[in-house]
């Protein structure tokens, strides 16, 4: 085999490979929305035994206080996981 078509099938794998790797990690970065979680204890509201999650309007306390928020895109879960922004605090 010659060196140029040693290159050309070099060349071949690696562009099998990123297209292997492509579909891999779309697959892998596939969430299906909207999807319930459990919301960030900074963002909790409670009022005696009322509950509240003022950023979040559809929310679930279950049985056992675990309160979960219902998110509809990467960015809202991400705002629902994170810590709530305190006023003032840049």
């Amino acid at each position: 085999m010659t060196d140029e078509a040693t290159v050309k099938e070099h060349e071949e794998n690696v562009a099998a490979a990123k297209k292997a790797l492509a579909e891999a990690k779309a697959k892998a970065a596939f969430m299906e929305f909207p999807k319930w979680v459990a919301v960030h204890e900074s963002h909790i509201h409670k009022a005696g035994d009322h509950i509240s999650v003022p950023l979040f309007p559809d929310h679930h306390v279950d049985r056992e206080g675990k309160v979960t928020v219902l998110v509809h895109d990467l960015e809202h879960e991400a705002k629902a996981l994170a810590a709530a922004a305190v006023k003032g605090e840049k």
